[in-house]
């Protein structure tokens, strides 16, 4: 699991004896408060960052971005009606390139620096789940129900699979298996190499008339964590399917649709968002409660070794384990969506209501992203955006890029 307390890079390429040295004049001199220590380089290479889905950049990026780029990804006909109401895909990042699906039925890879299309793929249906990269694959599922692995760095097809429903979840890819969550309220466990069926667990507790949860599975060690759309949290051995414990975590109640559905992982426990909007904090090996945040209903959140930031009405940094308030940082910019954290900041993407000349039904909203110290809660840059965000972000290599709800990709940073 990663800690807090980032060391420089450089620090990382001296001797033993430098590097002993180096941290403690650090840890001396330099007070500033870092949420990630580890740094294996620029990478976002699946929903929410990594398999635990913690949703923390090792990287930083230098405020405020000296360069930006857009790209429409999706159909430019207003007219078209689509089958899902959201364009709730998060691009991911690996090395020099980021990969991104759409609603025009298209999966992109495309240079981070400059936005040029490396290579694009078709698919059936649109593409709402967020991909996941690894060193020679991309796989990513579409509103069809196929999930699709292809070569990463030529886009071509290397296998596809099945569902019985539409693929919302980003796919999570270990060195031998690709464990998929379809809508058809099944978990399902394929060969990496050939897309093979291994086993397939069905969630057999009631179902509800409700829109699907953007949940995501997520894994730590030997356990599979998914929170299925009925809002049961279910935990399985990721070997061979077999149930571990349930948990009725929403009761059936949706009070903020929009929140964080997707486990977060840290040190043996499991944070989840549960029906009152508040944070559990869950035992791993048994689905027992061991702490709860209801300073504040959430809609997302970050957990490091030492502090739990919560995302909501306001942002709020709480000590870990004490459940105190470190600090409050007030909101100037709309109804929050979602939140990333690199190893010094929180960025806040969040929707503003304006109106035309100040006459009603001539409202439309605009996106913000923000972003704050991760030590005090200052602001620390913020810029509108054209276009509402229904998504979250992906931070890695000194960018910060995530997908309108039009289908606008978006990216600020340079190298």
């Amino acid at each position: 699991m990663k800690k807090s307390g980032k060391i420089p890079e450089p620090f990382c390429k001296r001797s033993s004896a430098f590097k002993i040295a180096a941290v403690l004049f650090f840890m001396l001199f330099c007070p500033s408060y870092a949420l990630v220590e580890d740094n294996p380089g620029a990478a976002w290479s699946t929903h929410l960052y990594n398999q635990e889905r913690q949703n923390i950049s090792p990287d930083d990026i230098s405020l405020p971005p000296q360069g930006r780029w857009s790209k429409r990804i999706s159909s430019v006909n207003p007219f078209k009606r689509s089958g899902s109401t959201e364009f709730a895909t998060s691009p991911a990042i690996y090395r020099d390139t980021l990969y991104v699906g759409s609603k025009n039925r298209r999966f992109y890879a495309v240079n981070l620096a400059s936005g040029g299309v490396v290579w694009k793929f078709k698919v059936e249906g649109e593409v709402n789940a967020p991909a996941t990269v690894t060193e020679d694959m991309v796989c990513f599922g579409s509103f069809e129900g196929v999930l699709h692995c292809v070569e990463r760095e030529t886009g071509r097809e290397i296998w596809h699979f099945n569902s019985r429903g539409e693929i919302n979840a980003s796919p999570l890819v270990t060195d031998s298996t690709v464990y998929l969550y379809s809508s058809d309220n099944r978990v399902y466990a394929l060969s990496r190499a050939a897309g093979e069926h291994v086993w397939t667990y069905f969630n057999s507790s009631p179902q509800y008339v409700s829109a699907r949860l953007a949940a995501s599975p997520a894994l730590e060690g030997k356990r599979l964590f998914v929170m299925f759309n009925d809002g049961t949290l279910v935990c399985l051995d990721a070997k061979t399917g077999k149930e571990i414990w349930k948990k009725d975590i929403l009761n059936g109640n949706l009070v903020l649709p929009r929140a964080r559905r997707t486990p977060y992982l840290f040190e043996g426990l499991v944070y989840v968002i549960d029906g009152q909007g508040y944070i559990a904090a869950l035992d791993g090996e048994s689905g027992e409660e061991k702490d709860r945040y209801d300073m504040m209903k959430a809609t997302d959140f970050v957990v490091t070794k030492k502090r739990i930031y919560i995302l909501g009405a306001s942002l709020l940094a709480l000590n870990r384990a004490a459940g105190t308030v470190l600090w409050k940082s007030e909101l100037r910019h709309g109804v929050p969506y979602s939140m990333a954290a690199t190893s010094e900041h929180i960025f806040v993407l969040s929707n503003t209501e304006t109106r035309f000349l100040d006459v009603p039904y001539l409202e439309k909203e605009i996106g913000q992203v923000t972003s704050y110290t991760a030590e005090r809660g200052d602001e620390a840059w913020s810029e509108k955006v054209p276009k509402t965000i229904r998504a979250n972000a992906s931070i890695a290599g000194n960018h910060v890029a995530f997908v309108t709800e039009e289908g606008i990709l978006r990216v600020f940073g340079t190298k």
